[in-house]
């Protein structure tokens, strides 16, 4: 369904596939970066409206966090970038300060090979573009992140899908706006719109369509859970919107789902888990924005309930610097005695998804409900669900697990990626009033407070500048691996004279390779689209 989309204009446009290809893709990432902001610009906005109680409300913050969440999602790399700038600088390091020693030797080879690279004009190893998409090392796992698919330039599912999953979760996101300002018919309608969005998903990249099911079975629901009003009422609401949403799924697809046709369909025990460093360098960024959210929250409802824990244990073991040192001692403890087993990630994702699906009962039990702080708990709760799944389950006939991974850490990427956006502009606002206050003299510059402002603040910062790393070395890699440098083009065909691919026969002895010029299937192209109609399967 991606490729109809796409299609139409181009069919109203008149214009040749080799050129509108190409425009595909970044029309694609526009549709899935739009979609985005719009998703964080309105949880932001609509929580700046409710804090500022009565008082005029600047639209930047929105703004700034809408377009945080569009580079989120398809404007940074995963952390194999940084890992990669640190191993081509140490490999040029000739300093020999501190070797051997753990930490501190390579942070040395780090500034003796920037040095070296600067002011001693040494070369740096090549970047390995690839390496990026592949960084569960010693396994097939594929973990692509959005802008890396996008660069490979494959107008694939997996990438067309990026707007119509985001789209999901904007419908739901208004869903939840729309019920709780009593806009009852509204609702209906959306709950229709929201059938639509998951039965295009299914249509577009049916990977994705179990995760928009969920996302849509829970998000109806959790919607008139935060409207005011009689259970009743909600509950009823909440049925009929649910039956409606299914309805239009089944039925208005029914064409497709009718003639589609899946080959060993259903899940198995995943044949093998993600190691934690490796997890941490896919998702480190999104990990660092809600580890930042969960302090500021849970540091929330302490406060709000004068530090008495009460009954809950997750608000218990937080309570004060020595539960939090315990806390952390526990899961160090967990995560190394899990490493053994292979389930450290697992174990990891297990707890970190506790203290968000806690936040959400806590959320769901106040008086006076905060609608977009909810959805963005749930954003979180439901992307680390998914990215630390596919070390329980794998689809049948998969290859070890390697689309699994691949097609289910896109979903994750995107859910965190606009959770994380959120998170920043939230826990944002803590850390300017930490650092205001202690300019003013109300804090310390001591202050844990303080401390936690700007230790915190600069880990994601780096964080994020690590993940940026990606970009401009990544970008020149992936031109060099080209059959030969076009210039800038729209034209698909461009590279057709300069393209003889190689196809070794035998590694050890190169004179048995057989060279295939590309070339020579552009007459048998062009007489396909002068004599063949439609679409044939040939």
């Amino acid at each position: 369904m991606g490729w109809f989309v796409l299609a139409v204009p181009i069919r109203a446009l008149r214009i040749v596939p080799e050129v509108a290809f190409n425009l595909g893709v970044p029309t694609y990432a526009a549709l899935a970066a739009s979609v985005a902001f719009t998703v964080v610009h309105w949880l932001v906005g609509m929580a700046s409206e409710a804090r500022a109680a009565g008082r005029t409300v600047g639209s930047r913050p929105a703004l700034v966090a809408g377009a945080l969440g569009a580079v989120l999602l398809v404007g940074i790399g995963n952390l194999d970038g940084a890992h990669q700038w640190i191993e081509r600088l140490q490999a040029v390091n000739a300093w020999g300060l501190a070797e051997g020693v753990p930490v501190v030797g390579g942070a040395a080879g780090i500034v003796g090979g920037l040095w070296q690279w600067i002011f001693g004009g040494a070369t740096l190893p090549p970047f390995d573009w690839w390496r990026s998409s592949r960084v569960h090392f010693g396994s097939f796992d594929i973990t692509e992140f959005p802008y890396w698919s996008m660069l490979f330039g494959d107008l694939h599912p997996h990438l067309m899908g990026l707007p119509f999953f985001g789209a999901s979760i904007a419908l739901v996101v208004a869903y939840a706006a729309t019920v709780r300002a009593g806009m009852r018919w509204r609702g209906w309608l959306l709950a229709g719109l929201i059938g639509c969005a998951v039965g295009l998903v299914r249509t577009v990249h049916t990977w994705d369509f179990p995760t928009a099911v969920l996302i849509a079975a829970a998000g109806i629901p959790l919607g008139q859970m935060l409207r005011p009003g009689r259970w009743q009422e909600r509950w009823w609401d909440a049925v009929g919107h649910l039956v409606v949403t299914g309805l239009v799924a089944a039925v208005a697809f029914s064409p497709y789902t009718g003639r589609f046709e899946t080959f060993d369909p259903g899940i198995t025990r995943a044949p093998e888990t993600t190691k934690a460093h490796q997890f941490f360098v896919h998702f480190g960024v999104f990990i660092a924005f809600a580890v930042a959210f969960l302090a500021v929250r849970y540091r929330e409802e302490l406060s709000a309930r004068q530090f008495a824990h009460g009954r809950n244990p997750f608000l218990a073991v937080v309570n004060g610097r020595l539960e939090v040192l315990s806390l952390a001692v526990f899961l160090s403890g967990v995560g190394a005695f899990a490493w053994a087993f292979g389930l450290t990630t697992l174990a990891l994702g297990v707890a970190v998804e506790g203290f968000f699906l806690n936040l959400l009962w806590l959320e769901l039990g106040r008086a006076e409900k905060d609608v977009p702080r909810t959805l963005a708990t749930a954003l979180f709760a439901l992307g680390f669900g998914v990215a630390v799944g596919v070390d329980v389950v794998t689809l049948n006939g998969d290859i070890e697990r390697m689309n699994t991974v691949f097609k289910f850490s896109l979903q994750a990427w995107q859910l965190l990626a606009l959770g994380s956006a959120f998170a920043a502009w939230y826990a944002g606002r803590q850390a300017k009033w930490a650092l205001e206050a202690a300019r003013s003299g109300a804090l310390r510059a001591r202050d844990w407070r303080v401390v936690s402002a700007l230790g915190g603040g600069a880990i994601v910062v780096a964080l994020v500048l690590g993940a940026s790393l990606f970009l401009v070395p990544g970008t020149r890699a992936r031109q060099e691996a080209r059959f030969k440098e076009t210039g800038p083009t729209l034209d698909g065909f461009a590279f057709f004279p300069h393209a003889v691919f190689v196809e070794p026969k035998m590694e050890e002895d190169p004179s048995d390779d057989v060279a295939l010029r590309l070339e020579d299937d552009l007459p048998l192209i062009e007489w396909l689209r002068a004599n063949v109609e439609g679409s044939p399967v040939i």
